[in-house]
């Protein structure tokens, strides 16, 4: 609440307003801010000023609103919550999540509407210790949940069987999904976003699959691609993005720019495979999967410790395979931490 009272000094509002709607299309900030353990808080909305916070909510969410610290509000019509928002001449509002008609009803009663989206997004950045726990526990619940399925035949499986087993896992272990996991086989796993068992089978040469839980608010996002032949084709591949991801995690440090972390990966990947390494090599983590900024080509902003990124080189062959290992890592001062554990060497990965 404190970051957000800094926005308000920086901007000269007098407050901010987070608008949480539909479910499950909730503002991230709201989560990030209240961090709340039950209800579904749709149309709730939390008002911040200088001198504390305010929770406008249904009478369906009082009881677990009232465990989160902050002074609460059971409106009965969303014309209560606009009488509220009435006193202000200018609130900060995020307007990538704000929908358009409330934020006309806000500017009908002569209220100032200034987008604040990227501060609050920046605000998100640097993680401190509870979230980066949160998300160590996330990346642990995704661990485990891979692990046991693949102590199943993933070669007798189909994407779609794979994929609801990881779901289950995730969720009987108290999380639930950061995202619907990605299971390609073969030629599949050459889409950077292929969606599961649009082509389903049984795999012959390679298992990517890419999947993360959230676990209080918090994402994990991990990719193993798993072989069961020798190919020398696919062996080769492998090792290269491994080889990669390897260059770009030792780069990570404090004071580094975004982009030279990209450029350790794709300069060693360009060389073999010119045009397959299609994406970015990783975003930032936290009470999103994608937040935040990347590390990508030409990025001149420098990481700060306590930034949480994914770092996922790959390589993509049209109509064959693809291959993309991915981590969660923590910069630091000296280097990376690296939050996930998983094994990715050619030995580890060999199912065949």
């Amino acid at each position: 609440m404190e970051k957000v009272v800094g926005i308000l000094e920086e901007l000269r509002l007098d407050a901010v307003l987070v608008a949480n709607l539909d479910y499950p299309n909730r503002d991230p900030n709201f989560d990030y801010l209240l961090r709340p353990e039950g209800g579904l808080f749709e149309y709730s909305f939390l008002v911040v000023e200088r001198e504390g916070a305010r929770l406008f909510t249904t009478e369906l969410e009082k009881d677990a609103a009232e465990a989160l610290g902050v002074e609460v509000s059971v409106y009965r019509s969303l014309g209560d919550v606009l009488k509220y928002l009435k006193r202000f001449a200018r609130l900060g509002i995020n307007a990538s999540s704000l929908s358009l008609r409330l934020a006309r009803e806000i500017e009908r009663l002569g209220v100032a509407l200034v987008d604040v989206s990227e501060e609050l997004e920046r605000m998100r950045e640097v993680k401190e210790a509870d979230e980066i726990e949160a998300i160590k526990s996330a990346v642990r619940v995704t661990e485990e949940a891979l692990r046991e399925v693949l102590s199943k035949p993933v070669g007798e499986m189909s994407e779609s069987e794979i994929a609801a087993e990881l779901v289950h896992e995730i969720m009987r272990r108290g999380a639930t999904l950061a995202f619907y996991p990605i299971v390609a086989f073969d030629e599949n796993s050459a889409l950077p976003h292929y969606t599961t068992g649009s082509r389903d089978g049984r795999p012959k040469r390679v298992v990517l699959i890419d999947v993360g839980a959230r676990y209080r608010h918090y994402c994990a996002d991990i990719t193993r691609t798993y072989l069961l032949t020798r190919d020398p084709e696919v062996l080769e591949a492998y090792g290269a993005v491994l080889d990669a991801q390897e260059r770009a995690i030792d780069s990570i440090r404090e004071g580094v720019e975004a982009g030279t972390v990209d450029e350790a990966a794709r300069k060693l990947l360009e060389s073999k495979y010119p045009g397959c390494f299609k994406h970015s090599l990783g975003h930032m983590i936290g009470v999103r999967v994608h937040e935040g900024r990347r590390l990508r080509s030409g990025e001149k902003y420098k990481l700060v410790e306590g930034m949480v990124f994914t770092v996922e080189p790959g390589v993509y062959f049209t109509g064959k395979f693809g291959i993309r290992i991915e981590d969660d890592v923590v910069v630091r001062k000296g280097g990376a931490e690296v939050l996930s554990s998983l094994p990715k060497s050619l030995d580890d990965v060999l199912l065949g």
